[in-house]
């Protein structure tokens, strides 16, 4: 997802990645607030702060790493990008297997229909025929795979795009801020960073939340 209308260079310790973390980068800016202390916020969703779920899962996928990282950093454009492909793939495997599942249940003679097939013959078709055992409880292959409007518009409608519409969007608001990291031997490097006026806007949700809490 390439985009090349940044404003600014970078400087200094902000133009570092973090140290075993790829795409992740040092980020200098003053904020409300540690990330950690954004209780509204989740890797997916953003309670009610942006007024439209699409943008605000796209600022919480910014914003997740960090609260994971419990430090303020800022986010490759491609990280975003291999980590919404890599949620698609999570989202089908586990749908294939749910899909495995269920035909094995309906494949399966259940214990139900051997009960009643039992109690219908006075219990010579339990001597006759073993019990099936149960069909084992669905275990998905991801379990952390919580809800995303985009993962669910490129499995179910073939849209991909979305994610990079709403970035572009945030970023012209200035609530998330999109820096080049210049030219070097892997190429050109766009870098989001939330902004101060991110997260106050989220700041007076959870403020209001804790008012009506109070």
């Amino acid at each position: 997802m390439p985009v090349r209308w940044c404003t600014r260079s970078l400087k200094g310790a902000e133009m570092e990645q973090i140290s075993g973390y790829l795409g992740l980068y040092e980020m200098e800016d003053s904020m409300p607030c540690a990330p950690n202390d954004l209780r509204l916020v989740g890797k997916y969703h953003i309670r009610e702060s942006l007024q439209k779920g699409e943008l605000e899962e796209t600022a919480a996928r910014v914003i997740w790493h960090s609260k994971e990282l419990s430090r303020w950093v800022g986010v490759s454009y491609q990280k975003l990008g291999l980590d919404f492909i890599d949620d698609i793939k999570a989202e089908k495997e586990n749908m294939d297997a749910r899909n495995k599942h269920t035909r094995l249940v309906w494949s399966t003679k259940k214990p139900l229909l051997h009960g009643l097939l039992s109690k219908g013959t006075l219990g010579l078709y339990d001597r006759l025929v073993p019990k099936p055992p149960e069909t084992p409880e669905f275990q998905p292959p991801h379990k952390d795979t919580p809800f995303s409007i985009f993962v669910t518009q490129a499995i179910f409608a073939g849209s991909i795009d979305g994610l990079g519409h709403y970035i572009r969007v945030l970023v012209e608001k200035g609530l998330l801020r999109l820096e080049s990291h210049g030219e070097n031997k892997d190429g050109h490097i766009d870098v989001l960073y939330p902004t101060p006026e991110l997260i106050e806007k989220i700041l007076i949700v959870e403020r209001r939340y804790a008012t009506v809490q109070n």
